[in-house]
């Protein structure tokens, strides 16, 4: 289950009644509650933006990228549901669980008692609307797919539709180290999302095509903004041309200096090396203890 458009249909004021619940309950209470409350209303009732040459002043909802957003989001939801399970006493699934707008469950219950749930949340609050799926085999949530594999669970990665596996170019300024952490986080998240050493193996080898690919799109762009322009005549084409390079094959057996290539390339191709690296070693149980040990 996910909620549409969480952040924007919050309404101030239940929103800020959510608030003053929590802040009710703390052990200390400084600043005080009304401190707060009146703090998170100056954020929610002051966002000014302009667009088309027009000004506007955002009167519901908290603003996407506001600091208090993420939380003020889940204490609402939190106190809605606290609510909602007070008054609901028809069936529920065994295991109910959520991060911010995003549910997942499990019951043993037939799918009209679930569907009977899924209802009564749905229509329990006017401005949270839900969207859901129910399946026998597997679900998605967040990040991560879960199956059901015999009598137990598998787990995989989970990639929403939209995902344009965008990474940071070797290419940016950034520090080394923070550029060179990239593949190690990647291929560590999927050593733990992926249950199954075949799977793993699987999505492993598509990383590092995704990551592939960033680099070929550097490559591709820095050679059509530094080559000097030529004129085209038929000559020209009439030249023998090398077959253009599609994918780095074996990278780990490539040696190359700074004579045959510019050190961009260069750079690029060590990183590809390295995310390759990461790959064969993650799959090896001892390595990747011995990796996830050194950081």
């Amino acid at each position: 289950m996910d909620i549409t458009s969480l952040y924007t249909v919050i309404p101030n004021d239940e929103g800020l009644r959510a608030l003053k619940h929590f802040f009710d309950q703390r052990t200390v209470k400084e600043p005080s509650s009304e401190t707060l409350l009146r703090l998170a209303e100056l954020v929610l009732t002051l966002n000014c933006f302009s667009f088309g040459g027009n000004f506007y002043k955002q009167t519901n909802g908290v603003a996407m990228g506001t600091k208090m957003g993420p939380s003020y989001a889940n204490l609402f939801v939190g106190f809605i549901e606290h609510q909602f399970f007070s008054q609901y006493h028809g069936p529920k699934p065994e295991l109910y669980g959520r991060y911010i707008d995003d549910y997942i469950g499990a019951t043993s219950s037939t799918k009209e008692d679930l569907t009977q749930f899924i209802t009564a949340v749905n229509s329990f609050h006017p401005a949270l609307k839900y969207t859901w799926e129910i399946s026998d085999t597997s679900l998605a949530s967040l990040d991560i797919k879960i199956s059901i594999e015999g009598n137990g669970l598998c787990t995989s990665v989970y990639y929403k539709p939209i995902d344009s596996h965008s990474y940071l170019l070797y290419s940016s300024s950034h520090p080394s180290h923070v550029k060179n952490s990239i593949p190690f986080s990647q291929f560590l998240s999927l050593r733990r999302l992926c249950s199954d050493d075949s799977d793993f193996s699987e999505k492993s080898e598509a990383m590092c095509q995704f990551s592939i690919n960033v680099a070929i799109l550097f490559l591709s762009f820095k050679r059509a903004t530094t080559v000097s322009n030529k004129s085209i005549d038929r000559q020209h084409y009439k030249r023998p041309r090398r077959k253009p390079l599609t994918a780095f094959h074996l990278l780990l057996h490539f040696t190359l200096t700074t004579n045959q290539l510019n050190l961009s390339f260069l750079k690029i191709l060590n990183y590809s090396k390295t995310i390759q690296r990461l790959s064969l070693s993650f799959r090896n149980p001892h390595l990747f203890h011995s990796n996830v040990t050194k950081t």
